[in-house]
């Protein structure tokens, strides 16, 4: 699949099969992350993959309960490391680019986990000094921002697309309220039926020649046909022919 079909097509998916979900996916999934934009080239991210079920248990019982997280094959927490802010970045790096940071880096491992066919879920919701406590996590400077959860899919347990607000009502120009000029009627689809320039003369271009090619090869077979009857002997008349002749 292509990068748009595969953003449109992403769910958050909370339903999973029994399967796990072999370790070469999940460095796949992580990897992906690994190519996220982060302010300065910091990467603050690290990761704790989480696939025993008594930990899986205690993460469980402090998000909220919220039974995907037990159901899931593996668990992602993305964490913030703030050190990395500190001298380059002040307050601003350690509180807000660490978050934008392992959000993008969150984005890219859920687009992976979609694209590898697997099911995969943000969570965001839990206790997060219980967490740290869970996970063995002490440095103050360490945040858990993500618990990714990852599973194999169930094809009917995938939900449908829940509609998004439309562009022309939340785009502007230059400033708040002013809708831009340009924008037209949109229909999400367009994003997908979008082809670079080049690649739509290619294709065009190919039509032409294909209906030229098959108007010359209908033309060539009337003018064969035309040589053919024009070689043909013509018939003997008989009698018959002859007294329909005389009695019109």
């Amino acid at each position: 699949m292509d990068v748009f079909e595969c953003i449109q097509g992403r769910r958050s998916v909370r339903a999973y099969g029994k399967e796990s979900v072999p370790v070469e996916k999940i460095v796949q999934i992580i990897d992906a992350g690994l190519d996220a934009p982060s302010a300065g080239n910091t990467q603050p991210w690290e990761f704790i993959i989480v696939s025993d079920k008594k930990v899986k248990e205690e993460v469980y019982n402090v998000s909220l309960q919220q039974e995907h997280i037990k159901k899931a094959s593996t668990l992602i927490v993305v964490l913030a490391n703030k050190k990395r802010f500190s001298s380059k970045y002040g307050d601003r790096g350690r509180e807000l680019y660490c978050i934008q940071d392992t959000a993008a880096c969150t984005e890219n491992m859920l687009l992976a986990a979609h694209a590898l066919g697997l099911g995969a879920c943000w969570v965001g919701a839990f206790d997060e000094l219980r967490l740290k406590g869970v996970l063995g996590i002490t440095d103050d400077d360490i945040k858990p921002v993500v618990i990714l959860t990852i599973g194999e899919t169930v094809p009917y347990e995938i939900p449908e697309n829940p509609g998004r607000i439309a562009m022309d009502k939340i785009t502007w120009a230059e400033r708040y309220g002013e809708k831009p000029k340009w924008i037209l009627p949109y229909q999400r689809k367009h994003r997908l039926s979008y082809e670079p320039l080049d690649q739509t003369l290619i294709k065009a271009k190919e039509k032409i020649d294909e209906k030229i090619s098959q108007a010359s090869e209908k033309e060539a077979s009337k003018a064969s046909e035309t040589e053919k009857k024009g070689t043909e002997k013509p018939k003997k008349k008989g009698f018959l022919d002859f007294f329909r002749k005389l009695t019109r």
